[in-house]
């Protein structure tokens, strides 16, 4: 629980998720969940490659959980507001 509230509370974290959401949101507009999955999950990990080969940066798995979870986050609304708009 400590560390899901590191998420809210840290703005590093906080830059994560709203990435996660951000990205989700724009490619699912044209190409669909699927593949909007694939742009996150790329995103996060190349973010992370890159700052860890690059700028000598420390590879944190919770960034990308973080990312992961924005995307996440926006996959459950868009799913929700789907299915109260089709019925």
């Amino acid at each position: 629980m400590k560390v899901l509230l590191k998420w809210f509370t840290e703005l590093d974290k906080l830059q994560h998720l709203m990435a996660g959401t951000y990205i989700f949101l724009l490619i699912s507009i044209d190409f669909g969940f699927l593949w909007a999955w694939g742009v996150v999950a790329t995103a996060a990990v190349g973010k992370e490659s890159l700052g860890y080969f690059l700028k000598k940066k420390k590879f944190s798995w919770e960034d990308i959980a973080a990312t992961m979870a924005g995307g996440l986050f926006t996959y459950l609304l868009l799913t929700a507001h789907y299915q109260t708009m089709n019925q």
